[in-house]
């Protein structure tokens, strides 16, 4: 019997991640070293999904921490792209492209975290995401269908 939480049509107000076996990488074009993407282009500004390759990210925490630190950062860094409506990369902190040894040993131990700067992004990527999806609510009966905004 089908859940019929699973029957709920995503909405911009959601988000996804993907975890998927590395394989699925190359069905995506993407490179051998790649631990995750989102896909956010000029045509599909308010993506809402992002793919992480969990065997690329079990790879890393055999040589550097644990998977679950590895993981839990590679998601993270995914809903900053999401959260920010972008692409783009910090030079400093969680939304670097890539992660240096040290990095990665601050990921597991909690202190490598996104700057201050990319909260402000995120947040204010949100706040355009919310208020479209509210201007896209075009009667009264739609806004009592949106979630509780939470922010």
């Amino acid at each position: 019997v089908a859940d019929p939480r699973c029957e709920k049509s995503i909405t911009p107000s959601d988000f996804v991640v993907n975890i998927l076996p590395r394989s699925m990488a190359v069905r995506f074009k993407q490179p051998e070293n790649a631990l995750a993407f989102t896909a956010i282009t000029p045509e599909s500004p308010r993506n809402w999904e992002s793919w992480v390759f969990y065997d690329a990210v079990r790879l890393i925490a055999e040589r550097d921490a644990s998977t679950g630190a590895i993981l839990g950062g590679v998601m993270a860094h995914e809903l900053g792209h999401l959260l920010q409506a972008s692409q783009a990369h910090a030079e400093a902190g969680l939304m670097l492209s890539s992660w240096s040894a040290q990095q990665i040993s601050e990921l597991e131990h909690g202190s490598f975290r996104f700057t201050a700067e990319v909260m402000a992004e995120m947040r204010a990527g949100f706040d355009r995401r919310w208020d479209a999806l509210e201007d896209d609510a075009s009667s009264p009966e739609d806004r009592a269908a949106l979630p509780g905004s939470g922010h």
